[in-house]
């Protein structure tokens, strides 16, 4: 399970060229940094899962999106107690 990058998801909401067209000086229109900053407050919301990014670029609200967020923690979590335990029994 692997979180896209945030270029990758500037691709995916149209705004990649934008993003690669700053300038690293200051020397672009504020709209453009204005818009690049937004994308990354959206991107760090949704934590960068393919899952909760398609949920939210689809519409769901921030509580369906904290739901999901908290269902694939839980995932992550149990799957990663499993491969603990596993490897303590392994080396056991």
């Amino acid at each position: 399970m692997n979180a896209i990058s945030f270029p990758e998801y500037l691709k995916i909401v149209g705004e990649y060229d934008r993003y690669m067209g700053l300038d690293l000086f200051g020397r672009s229109a504020k709209a453009d940094y204005d818009a690049i900053s937004a994308c990354y407050e959206d991107y760090v919301l949704v934590g960068g899962y393919p899952e909760i990014t398609s949920a939210f670029l689809e519409g769901f609200d921030r509580s369906e999106i904290d739901e999901l967020q908290n269902e694939l923690y839980e995932k992550i979590v149990n799957e990663s107690w499993k491969y603990l335990i596993e490897r303590l029994d392994f080396d056991a």
